[in-house]
């Protein structure tokens, strides 16, 4: 694998770390919002 190759799989795994967290937040979010929501 070239130098350049790897460089490119690096940025895309970051990229993919990236929306995950991004998604796991949201998640967290729609998780208290349905608990405030159920506690009502």
């Amino acid at each position: 694998m070239s130098f350049f190759e790897e460089i490119k799989m690096k940025m895309q795994i970051r990229k993919e770390k990236k929306k995950i967290e991004k998604m796991q937040k949201t998640l967290e979010l729609l998780e208290k919002d349905s608990k405030v929501k159920s506690d009502k």
